[in-house]
């Protein structure tokens, strides 16, 4: 689900100061510095926020009111510079997200920690939006650096046509593809 702008300003302004009380007048200066906002609005645009970020969780809180002061965003942030950095055999460079936190996916997470050194390839497979590219980063953060010492992630969501597959597998290993589907035996890929 997208976060709205205001919402999303506030996810970063909490997001910025993980920990600290973040003052209600401070949001509302940074957010509507023409003064066209008061807390009403302020309260309105958090729960918007907590309502995405929570997704019908009920036990999952990532703000916390602080009364009278403001906001408070007391979920452990990790910065992208204390994020590991791996590398590939052929030099390419790819990061390794902390595993998001997944909800009732517990016993799927461990399950797959346990095959994955047995098989190098597994399919996560499931409708779109359930969490599969989550499930598969935080198998490969557990298990990084533990059981690989080469590993790259490759997101192929934006791979709209089969053809452009080869392609980003080949440029995130640093190599160059020569064709764009190597399986096929119609065509020859060199000449």
């Amino acid at each position: 689900m997208k976060i709205p702008g205001r919402a999303w300003d506030i996810l970063l302004a909490l997001v910025g100061q993980p920990g600290d009380v973040v003052r209600k007048r401070g949001l509302l200066q940074r957010l509507w510095p023409d003064g066209n906002a008061n807390e009403a609005t302020l309260r309105v645009h958090v729960a918007i926020l907590r309502k995405i970020l929570e997704n019908g969780h009920d036990t999952t809180c990532y703000i916390e009111n602080v009364t009278g002061l403001g906001y408070r965003f007391i979920t452990p942030v990790t910065q992208l510079s204390q994020i590991p950095v791996i590398t590939s055999a052929a030099g390419a460079s790819a990061t390794v997200l902390p595993p998001q936190r997944l909800l009732g996916r517990e016993d799927v997470l461990a399950r797959l920690i346990a095959r994955v050194p047995e098989r190098r390839f597994i399919t996560i497979v499931g409708a779109g939006g359930v969490g599969k590219t989550t499930m598969a980063e935080a198998v490969l953060y557990c298990l990084h650096p533990a059981h690989f010492t080469n590993v790259c992630f490759i997101d192929l969501a934006s791979a709209l046509h089969p053809d452009g597959v080869a392609p980003r597998i080949a440029g995130a290993l640093g190599l160059t593809a020569v064709c764009a589907d190597p399986s096929t035996r119609r065509s020859p890929c060199l000449p």
